[in-house]
């Protein structure tokens, strides 16, 4: 799909996608300030728009490389980084992240302090964060091919 036949559609699309707020984007597209809301909300139900702003949402991804192979990798370093600092809590955050990017988590998890005393202090959570790492793992991996296959990568 390109840009939708109605340009005020398209430049909704456009400015909802940066901004993710529906008033905003319908004044900028050029509705009226007073309808703007009940505009967005009208436009946020239509198939066309819907498929506009996952395809606008996708290229904005591209152009910022927020792939989640490339995620993926950068939250790999801040945990190597956090381990070798010995802050616990922060590597915990960044093995969730990890495992939200690759889908293994959904929705809400425990909050880091709990997580930390179920390990039993701060030498036994290392531990237990560097095999939560290595669980990942295999996730990041299968992610990371999968990417490359819908990118027709063959390495």
């Amino acid at each position: 799909m390109s840009d939708l036949a109605n340009p005020k559609h398209e430049l909704f699309c456009r400015n909802y996608a940066v901004f993710a707020s529906g008033a905003r984007a319908a004044r900028t597209a050029g509705y009226a300030y007073r309808t703007a809301k009940w505009q967005a909300m009208r436009l946020l139900k239509r198939p066309d728009i819907q498929a506009r702003l996952a395809e606008r949402r996708a290229e904005i991804a591209r152009e910022y490389s927020l792939d989640a192979a490339v995620l993926l990798c950068k939250l790999e370093a801040v945990f190597i980084q956090a381990y070798e600092d010995r802050d616990h809590k922060a590597a915990a955050r960044v093995v969730e992240a990890q495992a939200r990017v690759a889908g293994i988590l959904k929705g809400r998890t425990p909050s880091i302090p709990p997580l930390l005393a179920l390990f039993g202090g701060n030498e036994s959570a290392a531990e237990h964060l560097a095999a939560l790492s290595e669980a990942v793992k295999p996730a990041v991996s299968r992610q990371i091919a999968n990417e490359n296959v819908q990118k027709g990568d063959k390495g």
